[in-house]
This record gives C-alpha cells, structure tokens and sequence, in this order.
C-alpha cells in the first residue's frame, strides 16, 4: 500500500533530497527547508585568499571533500538525467534543481583561475577546506557538534591541487558532476522562473559556465593523473605512486598527504563521457570530440589499471561502470560496453546475501556503510536493464550470464536492485527504515553529527562514541 515503507519511492525521494539540504556548508540555498540549519564556515578559503563558503559537508561530518562530493552531486544529476519523470511526477523537480545548483556554485568557486590560457598545465584548483590528514589539531573529528560552529572550533585548512601538486581524481570527479549537472539543468531550470531566490537565473548560461569548467579540468586531469599502478611493477613503486596521489597543497604551503583520495582515470573517464553526452544535449551535431577522448582512456590507461588480470573486472568499483553506461548510451552497437556492464551487473546478481536478503560483494569489506555499496551496485543494474535488451551478441566466453536470454537478464537486474533498494527502506528483518525520516519506526541515532544539535562531546550523547579512529 502507499504507506508501505518499501513501495512508497516518493516519499523516500522527497526525504532523500531533504538529506542535501541539511548538508549544506556555507550560505543556505534560498528556499532551504531545513528549520534547525543556519549558515556554517563562511571563512572557508580565506586562507587562500578566496570565498569558499558552500557545498555539501562531508557524510556525518563538518568538512568539505570534493572527491566524495563530487560522487554525490554525479549520482545526483545523473538520476534527474535518465529519470526525469521521478522528480517531475512527484513535484520535485525544482528541489533537485536547487541542490545542483548549490553544488555547481562551490565547484565553480574551486576552479581558482578559470581563465588561464593552458588549463592542462596552469590550472590550479581548490579540492576541498578541513579534513583528517593533514589538518593540525584540532580537526574535524575533534568536535561532535553542529555545524554552525565547526569553524570556530577546528581546523579548516584549504587544500589545492595544481602543475606542481598535481592530481586526476578529484578534477576528474568535479568535472563528471559539472558535466552532469548541466544536462539537468538546461532541460529543465525554466521550472524555477518566479521562484525565490532564482528570478535572474539563467539556466542555459549556467549550464554553459558548467560544461566550461569542466572541459578544463578535464583537460588538467589528464595531463596531470600520473602513473598507472600495474600488478607487475614492485611494491614500493606501487606505492610510491599511490602515496603521490594522496598528495595536496595546504594553504600554508605545505604538500601533504590527505585522506579522500582516489585512482584518477575512472574519474576522467567518466567526466569525458558526461561531457560528450551533455554537449549532444545543448547541439546534437557536436561530433564526437569527448566520446574518443573517453573511448581513448577506457581502451588504454583504464583498462591498464582496472584490468591487469583476468579476474578484476576493470576494477570492482561502480565509478568506471557508469563512463561504460555512458558510451552505451552513446553508441549502443558497440559490444565492449555491453560486454563490461553485463558482466558488472550478472556478478552483483550473484552476490552473497545475509539472511535477510542484503547483497555484499565482499563478505569481510562491509561493516561500516554496507547499504551504500549494495544500492551503488543496484543502481548500475537497475539503469542498464532498460538498455540490455539492445545488446549485440556478446563475443567470447559469456560463461557469468549462464545461458540467459536478455530478457531474463532485464528482469533479473531489475529485481534484484529493487529488493536493495527495498531492504533499505524497510524490506528487512527488523521491518524498520534506514532512510531517516522515512518509513516505518527508522533508526535515528546515526553517526552524524547535525543529528544530535548540541555539542558537549561524544560522550554526551553516547558512551564510548569518541571517535579513536585517528
């Protein structure tokens, strides 16, 4: 029935886009609906110099991290892009606007020097203010309180990418959501006309702004990603090359190694494909300048590090799988995307399942935040299963498909991302919501600290709750 936890979708959605709003860093979006946030850490950037007030704070924390928020803000803008009718049919759809454009405002803030002649090489980027590593105490895990005071009370260093602190993950991943969020808004920002707060908004300007900075650090990304780490090389070359791309600018001079950081050519991968599909949006005779700059990286730098051995599936992650959705969507004969997405998405199928139906692909990986790696995999299958039926016949040994037709497998990718998407909301053995907010009786005491408002300390709340994770 409607007030089934697990088949009322809107409602979740509706609380879902809610959860953007009260994540809010900076200044508050003009129609923010959250009553208990005010604005927090407007001095972010000031020692740089810039205003880096905005964004979305990191998971329960009072830090911005562009790679994690990139992730966000991508995976965001791509459902308002396949599924445009989820928010247009539930009145939501100048909601998911207001939060990509939010976003998009601090990620163009990030982008310090936008008119710079050679972006590859002079491009200098901020990638995210506060943090663990590399932040003096007290950082940000020093305070259990709200976020209106996290800047008087920790931390809060900038920290920059640039030629000489170079790095492809995070311009890769600011430059996919960017992408990204333009389509959706140059479709649809005329919805906002009249609306508080956006009476001069231009939609296709911003929209075009988007695509602007994110061809460029684009571009930064892959004159500057570094290495690829292959199984073959020594350990300590692995290493070293991992090591450099943990590296970052402090804003007192100082490269250090920070934490949220990750490999960089899924990342430019993906902004690539966004880029080419979001160019074809605004003029369908573009060309395919970004599809072969994509298609160029997948075949070479992607598969060298995703897939130096027969078993890694180009790496396990889901980030890469959604530039091979992409260059399906783009080019729908070609057989390697269908190829790569199917075996992505039979493997989730066949994940071992805890008693009560939760999908785990690493049974010893998954104790803290197993839902978001089962629904970030379903969400995978549940987009490609409107588009396997168009697939070519596979070449090769397809033995993970066992013999089904694409029929069955439309039917098996959608069902089984349904019962994650279900488990979350109630579909479970403790018949409760893990959407707070949402659902029947849904657990609240979540490690967030804009949950618990007052901050006299993690022990105040919880016993033991210190965080001791360094």
């Amino acid at each position: 029935g409607a007030e089934d936890s697990a088949s009322n979708y809107q409602g979740a959605l509706q609380t879902s886009l809610y959860f953007f709003e009260a994540q809010q860093s900076g200044g508050l979006s003009p129609n923010s609906r959250v009553e208990w946030r005010g604005p927090a850490c407007l001095t972010d950037g000031k020692d740089i110099g810039r205003d880096l007030g905005g964004g979305w704070f990191d998971a329960g924390d009072h830090w911005t991290a562009n790679l994690t928020m990139s992730f966000a803000a991508t995976t965001l803008a791509w459902s308002g892009i396949e599924y445009p009718e989820g928010y247009l049919e539930s009145g939501q759809m100048d909601e998911l606007l207001e939060s990509l454009i939010y976003v998009n405002e601090y990620f163009l803030k990030c982008v310090l020097n936008p008119g710079c002649a050679d972006p590859a090489n002079e491009l200098e980027l901020a990638i995210g203010c506060g943090g663990r590593e590399g932040v003096e105490e007290p950082a940000v895990h020093a305070l259990w309180g709200p976020a209106e005071v996290a800047h008087l009370m920790t931390n809060r260093p900038t920290f920059r990418l640039n030629k000489q602190t170079p790095g492809g993950d995070i311009p890769g991943a600011m430059a996919a959501a960017m992408a990204a969020s333009s389509m959706v808004i140059r479709q649809h920002a005329s919805s906002l006309a009249g609306k508080h707060g956006y009476g001069n908004f231009a939609g296709p300007a911003f929209a075009d702004r988007l695509l602007d900075a994110a061809e460029k650090l684009t571009l930064f990304a892959r004159a500057n990603w570094g290495p690829v780490v292959d199984d073959k090389l020594p350990k300590d070359e692995q290493e070293a090359i991992r090591k450099q791309r943990r590296l970052a600018l402090r804003a007192d001079g100082k490269v250090v190694e920070i934490g949220y950081r990750a490999d960089p050519f899924d990342k430019v991968f993906v902004a690539a494909s966004f880029l080419q599909r979001a160019h074809l949006a605004k003029d369908p005779g573009f060309g395919t300048k970004w599809f072969d700059f994509a298609d160029a990286i997948y075949e070479k730098e992607y598969k060298a590090e995703y897939n130096n051995d027969w078993w890694k599936d180009f790496g396990a992650g889901c980030f890469g799988k959604l530039g091979a959705y992409n260059m399906m969507r783009l080019n729908p004969k070609a057989e390697k995307f269908h190829a790569e997405l199917q075996l992505y998405c039979c493997s989730f199928c066949d994940y071992r399942t805890t008693a009560g139906g939760l999908r785990l692909r690493e049974w010893s990986a998954h104790e803290y935040g197993s839902l978001r790696h089962a629904n970030n995999a379903a969400v995978i299958a549940l987009y490609y299963s409107r588009f396997v039926g168009q697939s070519p016949p596979l070449a090769g040994n397809t033995w993970w498909k066992k013999d089904k037709t694409n029929a069955e497998l439309q039917a098996m990718y959608s069902r089984v991302a349904r019962s994650q998407v279900d488990y979350a909301l109630g579909n479970n053995p403790y018949r409760r919501s893990y959407l707070v907010g949402f659902g029947k009786d849904p657990f609240n005491n979540v490690h967030h600290r804009g949950a618990y408002g007052a901050w006299a300390g993690f022990d105040h709340f919880i016993p033991g709750k210190a965080d001791d994770r360094g």
